[in-house]
C-alpha cells in the first residue's frame, strides 16, 4: 500500500509539471496579443540610476511614441525624433534594434522568442508570474530581464532590465489599453508645433 501511494504521488507530480504552462509558452501568448493589436497604449513610471520619470507609451507594430515631462520620442519604423523641452532641441537618428528596445520596452516582448530564453522566477503569485529573459547573444548590453505578467490580461506590470554594468532600470506599467489603427502622424515629429527648436540630425 505504501509503495502504491508513492507511485501515485510521483505520477500526479509528473502530471502537474507537464500541465503547467512553460515560460516560453506564456511569453508566446503575451507576444501574440501585442502583435495582434492595432495599437497599445500604456502609462508607465521608470526608475534608473536613482532618477524617476513617468509618461505614456503608444505602440503600433514597430512604430512608437513616448511622452514624458523630460523627453518626447517619435519613431515611424525608420527615423526617430527625440525632443528635450529643457534644451529645446530635437535629435534625429535611425536607431538600431537594440536602441529601439531601450526606448520601447514592449519591443522586448514581441521579439522574445528570437532574442531571449525564457524561464520562470519562482512560483506563481496569484495571477502574476515572473519570467526571466536571458539574451541568446552573449555580447548583448542587456544581461537579464525580469517581466511580471498578469496571466489573466497577458499584460506586463513590471519590467526590470539589468545591463552589463549591473545597472537596473525598473519600469512599472499601468492602465494598458488596446486601441485601433492610428495615423502615421502619431509617430512622426511635427516641426510646425516646435518652431525655433534646434534640430540636430545625427543620421
Amino acid at each position: 500500500m505504501k509503495r502504491f501511494t508513492v507511485i501515485l504521488f510521483a505520477i500526479l507530480s509528473l502530471f502537474s509539471l507537464s500541465a503547467e504552462e512553460s515560460a516560453t509558452a506564456l511569453m508566446e501568448r503575451v507576444s501574440a496579443k501585442f502583435q495582434a493589436a492595432k495599437s497599445v497604449t500604456a502609462s508607465y513610471s521608470l526608475t534608473s540610476s536613482g532618477e524617476s520619470l513617468s509618461g505614456t507609451l503608444t505602440v503600433s507594430g514597430n512604430k512608437y511614441t513616448v511622452t514624458s515631462q523630460a523627453l518626447s520620442t517619435w519613431f515611424d519604423g525608420k527615423t526617430q525624433w527625440s525632443y528635450s523641452p529643457a534644451a529645446r532641441e530635437v535629435n534625429i537618428t535611425e536607431p538600431t534594434v537594440e536602441e529601439q528596445r531601450q526606448v520601447n520596452p514592449f519591443a522586448i516582448i514581441t521579439s522574445v522568442n528570437k532574442l531571449y530564453t525564457a524561464s520562470y522566477d519562482g512560483a506563481a503569485n496569484g495571477r502574476n508570474r515572473k519570467v526571466v529573459l536571458t539574451p541568446k547573444n552573449r555580447k548583448s548590453d542587456i544581461t537579464r530581464i525580469v517581466i511580471t505578467i498578469d496571466t489573466n490580461t497577458l499584460f506586463p506590470s513590471i519590467i526590470s532590465i539589468t545591463d552589463r554594468k549591473k545597472r537596473a532600470t525598473v519600469i512599472k506599467v499601468s492602465k494598458v489599453s488596446i486601441g485601433g489603427s492610428l495615423p502615421m502622424s502619431t509617430f512622426t515629429w511635427d516641426s510646425k508645433k516646435y518652431r525655433g527648436v534646434e534640430v540636430v540630425d545625427l543620421r
